[in-house]
C-alpha cells in the first residue's frame, strides 16, 4: 500500500473496545488515478478471506464501472495461487453478477439506483465515485442493507464533488461538523497556497 493508502486502512478500521468498527461509513475523497480502487480492492479482499459468510455488495453509477472492480478482485485471486485456492465460482448474468469463496463470503455487484439495495443484508457496501450521486435515492436503498449486520461498513470512495454531489457533501459536512461520530472523513488534495501534496483529516 501506498502510504494514504496504508494510514487510510488502519483508521478507516479502527476498533471500538469490544471489537466492532469505530466507524460505520468512511469517506475516502483522493484525485483520479492515485489508487482509490487499489485500497478498496485490498480490504475487501481482506474481509472476505477472514471473515466467511461476509457478504459485499459494490455499486457505481454505471454496472460496468462496479464490474471493473469486481473484476480486478476475481482477477487479483487467480493471481496468487493461496488465494485461487479458496476460489468457488461466479455467476456471470448481467444484473445479477456475484462471485463466492469456499468459506461463503459473497461479492455482488449494483448499478447505483434506487433498487440497488435488493438482494439482502451485506456487511459491507462499497460506492464507487460516490460523487455521482445527485439524490438520496441510492444511498436509501442500499445503506439500509446494512443496518441488519452487527459489524458493517459504507465504504464511499470518490474524487471531489460539485455543487450537485448532494449525498458526498453533506456526508462530508456530518463529518468536518462532527455531528455523526460514526462518519470517518480522509480527503488527500493539493493545499490552497502552494503546490505541495498534503492530507486534511
Amino acid at each position: 500500500l501506498l502510504p494514504w493508502e496504508r494510514f487510510a486502512a488502519i483508521h478507516g478500521l479502527e476498533l471500538l473496545p469490544g471489537g466492532a468498527f469505530r466507524f460505520r461509513i468512511v469517506i475516502i475523497i483522493v484525485a483520479r488515478q492515485n489508487g482509490k480502487s487499489h485500497l478498496k480492492r485490498e480490504i475487501t479482499l481482506w474481509r472476505m478471506f477472514m471473515n466467511p459468510r461476509l457478504r459485499v455488495l459494490g455499486i457505481a453509477q454505471a454496472l460496468s464501472l462496479a464490474r471493473a472492480q469486481w473484476t480486478l478482485c476475481q482477477e487479483t485471486i487467480q493471481d496468487s495461487p493461496v488465494l485461487a485456492a479458496e476460489f468457488l465460482k461466479p455467476r456471470n448474468v448481467n444484473g445479477d453478477e456475484m462471485f463466492w469463496l469456499k468459506n461463503r463470503s459473497r461479492y455482488a455487484i449494483k448499478a447505483s439506483n434506487r433498487r440497488a439495495g435488493r438482494g439482502g443484508s451485506n456487511d459491507e457496501v462499497n460506492i464507487d465515485e460516490t460523487r455521482e450521486m445527485r439524490d438520496w435515492k441510492p444511498w436509501a436503498a442500499v445503506s439500509k442493507t446494512t443496518m441488519a449486520r452487527a459489524n458493517s461498513q459504507i465504504w464511499c470512495m470518490s474524487n471531489a464533488g460539485d455543487d450537485e454531489s448532494v449525498v458526498l457533501n453533506q456526508l462530508r459536512d456530518a463529518a468536518l461538523s462532527g455531528r455523526d461520530e460514526t462518519i470517518r472523513l480522509f480527503v488527500w488534495s493539493g493545499a490552497y497556497d502552494d503546490d505541495t501534496y498534503c492530507d486534511l483529516d
